[in-house]
C-alpha cells in the first residue's frame, strides 16, 4: 500500500520525466524551397530566401548555379555563415497545394503513387530545425553525400 510520501515521489518523477520531454522537443519547420526561390532559380548566384531566428534576424540564402540550387546557407546577426545539411527524401515535405488523389479513376487506371527523391537543406539554429525541400531536377547532387530523412 502506497503512502502520502511515495504517492508524491511518484508524482514528482512522473513529472520530471514529461518536462524533460519537452525541453528536448525543438520544433522542426519543412518549407518548399522551390515556392520561396521563385524565378530566382534562373539566375546564377547567392539569392535570398527566407528570414529565420527569433526576430528575423537570420537571412536563409541559395547558392545557385545553372537554374540548380548548389548550396543554401543561414547569416546570422552576427554576419557568421552555417552551411546547410544536405538530406533527401521521398515523401512530399513541404508544397504550395496538397495533392488529391481519387479512390475511383473512371479510365479504370489507378495512379501509383510517386516515388521521385526531393532534395533540401537541414538547419539546427536558434532552437528550431529548419529544413529547405526542392524537387530532385532543381538540385545539383549526387547521391553519395545526402542524408536519407524519413
Amino acid at each position: 500500500m502506497l503512502n502520502r510520501r511515495g504517492i508524491l515521489a511518484l508524482l514528482t518523477s512522473a513529472g520530471l520525466v514529461v518536462m524533460s520531454g519537452t525541453a528536448l522537443a525543438k520544433k522542426k519547420i519543412h518549407k518548399s524551397g522551390k515556392n520561396l526561390l521563385g524565378a530566382k532559380i534562373k539566375r546564377n548566384g547567392k539569392h535570398h530566401v527566407d528570414k529565420v531566428g527569433k526576430g528575423g534576424k537570420a537571412t536563409v540564402d541559395a547558392d545557385v548555379k545553372d537554374g540548380k540550387v548548389a548550396t543554401m546557407s543561414i547569416i546570422d546577426a552576427e554576419g557568421k555563415e552555417i552551411t546547410g545539411r544536405k538530406v533527401k527524401t521521398k515523401q512530399k515535405m513541404a508544397e504550395a497545394t496538397p495533392h488529391v488523389m481519387n479512390a475511383g479513376a473512371s479510365s479504370g487506371l489507378m495512379q501509383l503513387a510517386q516515388l521521385d527523391w526531393y532534395y533540401g537543406w537541414y538547419f539546427d539554429y536558434d532552437d528550431y530545425d529548419y529544413y529547405y525541400w526542392y524537387p530532385a531536377d532543381e538540385v545539383y547532387w549526387e547521391e553519395d553525400d545526402w542524408y536519407e530523412w524519413y
